[in-house]
């Protein structure tokens, strides 16, 4: 078998035209006018107002981490102020006659 070593050719060049010359009229650009307008743009402000908030939450944030052995104490003192005034109260208290309805009444104690 014969091999073919012609390269088919898939353009008709003859159908291309040639490039036309760039004129130095055509390379001016002209530039549209600009026009201004008024845009309400509240992004900004937005922004402004949650940096705002994010302050004044670590504000916060900071002022409870400072203060937390003061919270943490006076916690401690009210647990322990009630649990006097408790006992205090219980032993004011004349001792009861445990009445009818208490002795009927099954108590955990009792059982």
């Amino acid at each position: 078998m014969k091999l073919i070593k012609i390269k088919p050719r898939l353009v008709d060049h003859a159908l291309l035209h040639k490039p036309a010359p760039i004129q130095a009229k055509a390379l001016v650009i002209k530039r549209p006018k600009i026009v201004h307008e008024v845009s309400n743009n509240y992004s900004g402000l937005f922004n402004l107002i949650g940096f705002m908030i994010l302050c004044i939450a670590g504000l916060i944030m900071y002022n409870r981490w400072s203060d937390k052995e003061k919270i943490e104490t006076d916690k401690a003192h009210s647990i322990i102020g009630f649990n006097q005034y408790v006992k205090d109260s219980l032993s004011q208290m004349p001792a009861q006659q445990p009445t009818e309805t208490q002795k009927s009444e099954p108590d955990i104690n009792n059982l």
